[in-house]
């Protein structure tokens, strides 16, 4: 709604949301404790900046849960992307360990996007990267999450548990496969599955959704509510004609867009109107078509040479 994380403005969606309820049926019924407290002292008049938790017990995987959306509409630099996913996090959960655990996820979730081979090893890479300087998030990544240790997770609320059991169980072959392995660890089933089934649809793509999941969620008409709005703000941001689907569609426009500037600027060409998108594959990727003139002393054989197959 304002282009960018702006926290008075986050800060009073979530009051709204405690005391609404955009849930089904109105009923916000299970709310963490360090989240209700973080509202409860918005609604007292503290300050976005003053009203999450900061204790070492305050590390629940509230902020955790609800980051993915920002990796998904977030356009500036990785490091940009890491103070927001800070930010998010402090409005409730303030302590630096939960906000580590917050900028990795965005970061492999970026990486996803980006169809990167090894997603959480270059994240974590990144990441390092960007806390030089930065002694205490450095201490809290490697000796409190310690990300190159992570084995199977217990399905805590504790963040890094969490975060360590969703990267855990993306061994598994399917968006299905993975979040009933989240909620067969136990625990707090509901926020590890969503925490990995995030990771799990980006990788797979929204097609690899059960339908009969989709059948019967009950309060769909908020999720595509929602959906179509995020929808939007990414059409607007990357042009109406990109496709959204999945991560291979987002990774297949962008390479069409970049290799048609290649060639546009190599050869002297002039593109007339937008990249226009007709139709996708199963997977999301769609067919995309760039069209274009070519200048005197370039042969139509030539411009043909250079169109992709039609596969």
């Amino acid at each position: 709604m304002c282009g960018r994380l702006d926290q008075v403005d986050f800060a009073q969606r979530m009051v709204n949301w405690y005391n609404q309820g955009m849930a089904i049926d109105q009923n916000v019924f299970d709310v963490g404790i360090t989240t209700a407290s973080s509202i409860r002292c918005l609604m007292n008049g503290t300050s976005p900046e003053n009203s999450g938790a900061t204790g070492d017990y305050d590390n629940g995987n509230g902020s955790l849960m609800r980051v993915l959306p920002l990796a998904l509409w977030h356009r500036g630099s990785d490091a940009d992307l890491v103070e927001a996913a800070h930010q998010q996090s402090h409005l409730t959960h303030a302590h630096l360990r939960s906000k580590v655990c917050c900028a990795l996820y965005c970061l492999w979730a970026r990486n996803i996007l980006r169809e990167d081979s090894e997603p959480w090893t270059n994240a974590l890479a990144n990441l390092r990267r960007i806390y030089e300087g930065n002694p205490q998030a450095t201490y809290e990544l490697e000796w409190s999450v310690r990300p190159e240790q992570f084995e199977e997770g217990s399905g805590s609320g504790y963040v890094v548990d969490s975060l360590r059991t969703a990267f855990a169980i993306q061994k598994f072959p399917s968006f299905e496969a993975i979040v009933k392995a989240a909620v067969k660890i136990g625990n707090d089933t509901d926020t590890t599955a969503c925490i990995a089934g995030g990771i799990a649809g980006l990788r797979f793509g929204k097609h690899s959704i059960p339908r009969r999941w989709l059948d019967g969620l009950r309060g769909k008409e908020i999720v595509e509510d929602l959906l179509g709005k995020l929808r939007a703000v990414l059409e607007k941001t990357n042009g109406p004609t990109f496709r959204i689907d999945t991560s291979g569609g987002l990774a297949f426009s962008a390479r069409v867009q970049s290799l048609a500037g290649v060639l546009l600027a190599k050869f002297g060409l002039r593109q007339v109107g937008p990249v226009q998108d007709h139709g996708s594959d199963p997977k999301g990727a769609g067919r995309l078509y760039l069209a274009f003139t070519r200048p005197r002393g370039i042969s139509s054989r030539f411009v043909r040479s250079m169109a992709p197959p039609r596969s």
